[in-house]
């Protein structure tokens, strides 16, 4: 495998490039995949910004974010003829797999005898699993790039950040007031189904869930960026670049609280024991973040002392 200097970007040995002894220039090596890189942000901020209550016109039971995955499924084959790059192998490809297949089977395992409803929902199970083999193949080859691959998870943190502000506001409004925005009709934007009544715990709490689905999907995409944090702070950066990070995290700590679930939690503890057992060299390197984590998360009890997850 040859790898140029720049933007460590791969041409395959298979390439008659390489094989010829031509060198190519990193910028045209990685040209292909800058429209799948963009692709891939705008299926982020689509994702984060717009809830998951609403279809594309004209009754197409497919949402925008999904849409431009479908898009990235065509533009995949042409990426990876004019610049391959090696497919995914490991554990990466393992956990990719086992979750595509859980994706495309769960609706089968959860309801073996099928009415119209249920048979509905498997369909979609295959056309789920299908676009989001296209989000993962898209992610694994684009990351090749390393400047693309971390750009990626920025632009996570970023927008999970910019959701755990409006987690605060509708904590502090007493209702999802995000959901209810005019603007989604405005652009041609139809809902999916109506509103859901988990938001209220029985008592009568409010959960916010800003553009989320659900309370419990919204602390999940939190759990998700803290550790992406966590992972990222340990990197090698310089201070500037951490400093972000660093303002992200304490948003996102607030609303893991204001959300009320325990899910959250779940994967946030599953993917520290993980992330420590990877980095048992470095435990020293986690010392700082954890207590900068034991501060953000105290600040937060503070704020929600009554919540039933501050303890």
């Amino acid at each position: 495998m040859a790898w140029t200097s720049r933007n460590t970007a791969i041409e395959l040995p298979s390439s008659p490039r390489v094989q010829a002894g031509i060198p190519v220039p990193a910028d045209e090596a990685a040209g292909p995949w800058r429209l799948i890189l963009g692709a891939l942000i705008a299926w982020i901020a689509l994702n984060r910004a717009i809830p998951d209550l609403y279809v594309l016109p004209g009754g197409v039971a497919v949402r925008p974010s999904q849409a431009v995955l479908v898009a990235v499924l065509f533009l995949l084959p042409v990426a990876a003829i004019t610049a391959p790059r090696p497919w995914p192998r490991g554990v990466p490809a393992l956990s990719a797999l086992g979750l595509i297949f859980a994706i495309a089977l769960a609706p089968f395992l959860a309801s073996p005898g099928f009415d119209a409803y249920q048979a509905n929902g498997a369909e979609r199970g295959f056309i789920l699993a299908t676009i989001y083999t296209a989000l993962f193949l898209a992610a694994y080859w684009t990351a090749w790039t390393e400047r693309a691959g971390i750009l990626l998870l920025r632009v996570i943190v970023l927008l999970t950040a910019w959701q755990a502000v409006l987690v605060f506001y509708e904590w502090r409004a007493g209702s999802g007031l995000v959901n209810s925005w005019s603007l989604w009709s405005l652009l041609g934007l139809s809902t999916d189904t109506v509103q859901r009544v988990e938001d209220f715990r029985i008592t009568g709490l409010f959960r916010p869930k800003a553009t989320s689905p659900h309370p419990i999907v919204m602390s999940c995409l939190l759990a998700i960026a803290i550790l992406l944090i966590i992972i990222m702070l340990t990197r090698r950066q310089q201070g500037e670049r951490r400093a972000g990070l660093i303002a992200a995290f304490a948003p996102v700590a607030v609303a893991m609280l204001l959300v009320d679930a325990r899910t959250g939690y779940v994967v946030l503890v599953v993917g520290l024991v993980v992330l420590l057992a990877l980095q048992a060299r470095h435990l020293p390197r986690f010392l700082p973040l954890a207590l900068a984590g034991t501060i953000a998360f105290g600040f937060a009890a503070v704020l929600a002392p009554s919540a039933a997850r501050s303890t």
